[in-house]
């Protein structure tokens, strides 16, 4: 009898501890990634300011920040820096462009980064490299989003960044 009694109370508690792994393994694959919260907060948002403020809510704060930036004499867009602890994102949105069907192209100094994970908006596709998109329908309205960690649990990581659209180039430092 009580050796049954042992099995029984085995057999509850091995059951019960199946159940809470299960439910575990199903919270877990209900989590969102950060690039999929990012791509919905801009889709959500209205106009950039609407975004930043979500970021701001999430604790980022604005490093840096230039508007109308010129990527040669046809692409005007915006440059933004937030950071949180050791954890950044860059943003860049495009305010106009006259020009269609070229390849933007996106250096990212990732020395002091792990794992930067590159979002943008569905009217530019990267097909065959991470950082190259095609754009077919022209940069108006389109962003990039780049969300990087630090190597370093202590500092910020800076860097440069590059924006190659066609044969026009334009640089900055994060």
């Amino acid at each position: 009898m009580f050796k049954l009694k042992c099995v029984l109370l085995l057999l509850v508690v091995s059951i019960l501890f199946l159940s809470g792994c299960t439910a575990e393994t199903d919270e877990i694959s209900k989590q969102v990634s950060i690039d999929q919260i990012i791509k919905k907060a801009r889709n959500d948002a209205k106009e950039l300011e609407d975004f930043q403020n979500k970021l701001y809510e999430q604790g980022f704060a604005m490093d840096d920040s230039t508007t109308l930036n010129k990527l040669g004499d046809d692409v005007t867009f915006n440059y933004s820096v937030f950071r949180k602890g050791t954890v950044g994102y860059i943003h860049i949105e495009f305010i106009e462009e006259s020009k269609k069907n070229d390849e933007l192209t996106l250096g990212f100094d990732a020395n002091e980064t792990n794992n930067p994970i590159i979002i943008h908006s569905d009217g530019l596709n990267s097909p065959t490299d991470y950082f190259q998109f095609k754009v077919s329908s022209g940069l108006d309205k389109q962003w990039v989003g780049i969300y990087f960690e630090g190597k370093k649990t202590d500092s910020s990581p800076n860097g440069e960044i590059v924006l190659n659209y066609g044969s026009d180039s334009w640089r900055s430092h994060y």
